[in-house]
């Protein structure tokens, strides 16, 4: 809240300087380590040593407070958001403030994490290119793996939209899903 005397000295629409950060573009692409082939994941970003979670860190006008670092959006809405982002078809593009940082991919139990650290200025477009190695004999042959209580932004303890709901669980490697939403029928 502004103190009367700034609210003073703002009235004659004098607000002294505004300070906006060029935001850097990243975009991240996801593989099939043998295969080569796009592969659907989730992107998580995290500030290197080198980067205070401080400069980089944000909420939705100080509310939703996740510890969002990068703030890519916020934590509640479709991706990207907080510090995440899905990769559809392997692909993904986001604006974030300069500096540096761990991109990780993953795409569930079943295949290996991957991490690339980037360094992003001021203006500049970055790229990431992460490939993922499948881990056999995680699920016996011929299963399915299922997770059989699913909420999503269509009840009222999760906020996070119904399609990125589902596209989380493709990227994680879930083959079914039960939707088991409160009070609604989807």
């Amino acid at each position: 809240i502004a103190s009367w005397s700034q609210k003073a000295a703002w009235a004659d629409g004098n607000f002294g300087d505004i300070v906006v950060t060029p935001l850097t573009h990243l975009t991240v692409d996801v593989t099939d380590a043998t295969t080569h082939m796009p592969l659907d994941a989730e992107i998580i970003l995290v500030p290197t040593p080198a980067t205070s979670r401080d400069q980089v860190h944000g909420t939705e006008n100080g509310y939703f407070d996740r510890n969002c670092a990068p703030y890519l959006g916020a934590p509640h809405a479709s991706a990207p958001a907080c510090n995440r982002a899905l990769a559809y078809n392997g692909h993904t593009a986001m604006s974030l403030l300069p500096g540096n940082y761990w991109v990780y991919a993953t795409a569930g139990p079943s295949r290996t994490i991957a991490r690339q650290q980037v360094s992003l200025t001021e203006g500049a477009d970055g790229h990431a290119t992460l490939a993922l190695t499948a881990l056999p004999g995680i699920y016996p042959d011929g299963s399915l793996a299922a997770d059989f209580h699913v909420h999503s932004g269509r009840s009222f303890d999760i906020t996070l939209p119904a399609n990125d709901r589902v596209e989380t669980f493709i990227t994680s490697g879930i083959d079914v899903i039960a939707a088991t939403e409160h009070d609604v029928v989807g």
